[in-house]
């Protein structure tokens, strides 16, 4: 799903109380638990590479 259609879904649930619950492909900002190669990343190890990422690339932002 693409940010547009996420928003929908997270309002509609919000309008009737509902819980979603997502799995996604990546490493978004919003993700709490990133699985890569077989294993959980630690948030330590997952804020180096977030920073690391905006250092090589710092217009994603």
């Amino acid at each position: 799903m693409d940010e547009v259609n996420i928003d929908i879904a997270r309002q509609m649930a919000k309008e009737k109380n509902y819980q979603i619950w997502m799995e996604c492909v990546g490493d978004r900002e919003d993700a709490t638990v990133v699985i890569e190669d077989g294993s959980v990343l630690s948030q330590e190890e997952l804020k180096i590479r977030r920073k690391a990422k905006e250092h090589v690339n710092p217009s994603s932002n």
